[in-house]
Order: structure tokens, then sequence, then C-alpha cells
């Protein structure tokens, strides 16, 4: 019974933390989605560089943007529980 609890405990941070990324990705791709648009995305993937080929991985792929998103959040609360906890 109380493993059961304390086992609850420790999952409600990463479901906040889950919530937070997906909230993150949200306000991100609406921004995106405004800001760029079907031509820019095209400029943007023919331009070499790096940060380039992110974006345009960001802007045409979005479940693995969502992914990413959620799991960079996701991550960071696990290396803060692991590094103060």
């Amino acid at each position: 019974m109380i493993e059961e609890i304390i086992e609850f405990i420790l999952k409600i941070p990463a479901m906040i933390e889950f919530i937070i990324g997906a909230i993150i990705y949200v306000i991100l791709s609406n921004v995106f989605g405004e800001i760029v648009s079907g031509v820019a995305q095209e400029t943007v993937c023919k331009l070499p560089g790096i940060s380039n080929w992110f974006l345009c991985f960001y802007l045409t792929n979005p479940l693995m943007a969502f992914l990413l998103t959620v799991g960079t959040v996701v991550t960071i609360g696990l290396i803060f529980r692991a590094k103060f906890l």
C-alpha cells in the first residue's frame, strides 16, 4: 500500500512535466504556424546549416516536434530531481 502511494507521488511530477511540455509545444506550434508560411518552409528547408535543418524538421514533422518538446521538458525535470532529491 505504501509502495503504491510512493510510486503515485513519483509519477505526478512526470505527468505535470508532460503537460507543461505539451503546453509549450502548442504555444510554439501556434507561433510558428502563424509566422512561417508554406513559402518560408520551402526557403528554410533549402538553406544550409544545422539550425535551418532543425527548424525545417520541426516545421515539417509535427509528431517528432511534439515528442522532442515534451521529451526535453521531461528530461530537464528528471535531471533536476536527480540532482536535488
